[in-house]
């Protein structure tokens, strides 16, 4: 396991919210998903690791079709051929936070209100993942935020990109450190997410464009999850807590305090009896 950040050591904890349902899902099947950088809804994340660079294709007069090639008479256009976007079918990431709440994560990503938010020890995490995938490159990568300016200047150049998709997958006989830093950045406007990504590059890709845009992988909630809160505007504490400890769930039970208002109500002791 590959520990990459850049402002220090990782925090001790990594929080998450999910929805009810999906901790209900860890409980009983023990495991969680890892999502394909295709399905994330940022265009700009990972980009270059997408770009397609698309060569024009000529027929030559000996009837063959060339690309790069030197013609012997007047080439005639032929359609194209397109290179590029193999790296990103190896790929596989998971979101956390070293932010413990903010009122913006609880109405991103709870906006049913019936998110909850696990608290595990990066540690622990960090180890059952490298265990997950022992023919795998694993990664804790912590997210850094730039302008925009900065991913689209690099955009520019296609054959960079597409360079980086073939040679960047191995550095230093590590698979994968090439593209860590196209994996570990984002742009300024979502900095408060403070977000450290779970990394996993696989040793063998998939050969055709319908792969499988998730992985899954064991997760043990009763051994990493060490806390559960709810959303802030929740009422179902009570309801929560049973149904969770009737699957076996030991762990510290809470819901979020972030709305509580102070006490508005005093008492005046001195006014006359």
């Amino acid at each position: 396991m590959l520990c990459l950040q850049g402002t220090g050591a990782p925090p001790e904890c990594l929080y998450r919210i999910v929805p009810y349902g999906r901790l209900i899902e860890m409980l009983t099947k023990r495991e969680t998903a890892l999502v394909s950088p295709v399905l994330w809804d940022d265009p700009y994340e990972a980009a270059p690791l997408r770009i397609q660079l698309t060569h024009p294709l000529y027929r030559d007069i000996d009837g063959k079709v060339k690309v790069g090639m030197q013609f012997i008479g007047e080439p005639v256009r032929a359609g194209t051929w397109s290179q590029g976007g193999g790296a990103i079918r190896l790929i596989y990431c998971q979101s956390w936070t070293a932010t413990p709440e903010t009122d913006t994560m609880w109405r991103a990503y709870s906006q049913s209100k019936d998110g909850v938010r696990l608290r595990v020890k990066t540690s622990r995490l960090v180890e059952a993942f490298e265990t997950a995938w022992p023919e795998d490159s694993c990664f804790l990568g912590e997210i850094s935020y730039v302008p925009r300016e900065v991913i689209d200047e690099e955009l520019k150049d296609g054959k960079a990109c597409y360079r980086l998709q073939v040679r960047g997958g191995k550095v230093n006989d590590v698979h994968g450190l090439g593209w860590i830093p196209a994996l570990t950045r984002k742009r300024e406007e979502f900095r408060p997410e403070h977000e450290f990504r779970l990394i996993l590059i696989k040793s063998i890709g998939h050969s055709t464009q319908d792969w499988p845009k998730l992985m899954f992988q064991f997760f043990d909630p009763f051994d990493l999850v060490e806390e559960v809160t709810l959303d802030p505007r929740a009422d179902t504490l009570h309801q929560v807590e049973a149904e969770l400890r009737s699957y076996g769930f030991q762990g510290s039970l809470n819901r979020s305090g972030l709305y509580q208002g102070p006490d508005y109500n005093f008492w005046n002791s001195t006014h006359p009896r």
